[in-house]
C-alpha cells in the first residue's frame, strides 16, 4: 500500500493600503487638511466611525472586526488618534503596521496540493 503525502505550498499575496482601503490610501497620501477645516471635520467624522475608517474600509465597510480582531480594533483607534493630533509620521507608521498585520493575519493562503504515490 502506498502512502500519499500532501505538500502544502504557501503563497502569500501581499496587499497594499491602496488595495485594502483605496479611499483612505488616497486621502492619507496627500498632506493632511488644516485642522478644523470642513474637509478635516468630514474626514475626522469618518475616521471615528468603525465601519467607515481605514480599518472598516479594509473589512468591507464593516465594524465586525471589533468583535473578531482586537488588533484591528487597536489600529482603528491609532488611526483616529494620529489623525486627531495631525501627525503624518504616526499615520505613515500606522499604515505600514496595519498593512503588515493584514497580510499576516487576514490574507487567505493559497494551498497547492500535490500527491506523491
Amino acid at each position: 500500500m502506498s502512502q500519499k503525502h500532501i505538500l502544502v505550498s504557501k503563497k502569500r499575496h501581499e496587499l497594499s493600503l491602496d488595495t485594502l482601503s483605496p479611499k483612505w490610501a488616497k486621502r492619507l497620501s496627500q498632506p493632511l487638511p488644516m485642522v478644523f477645516s470642513l474637509r478635516w471635520l468630514g474626514y475626522y467624522s469618518e475616521i471615528r466611525s468603525a465601519s467607515r475608517c481605514v480599518v472598516g474600509e479594509a473589512h468591507g465597510f464593516s465594524s465586525s472586526y471589533f468583535k473578531t480582531c482586537p488588533e484591528c480594533n487597536r489600529f482603528s483607534i491609532r488611526f483616529m488618534y494620529s489623525f486627531l493630533i495631525h501627525s503624518e509620521s504616526r499615520l505613515e507608521k500606522n499604515k505600514l503596521m496595519f498593512v503588515h498585520h493584514w497580510n499576516e493575519q487576514h490574507v487567505p493562503i493559497d494551498h497547492n496540493y500535490s500527491f506523491e504515490t
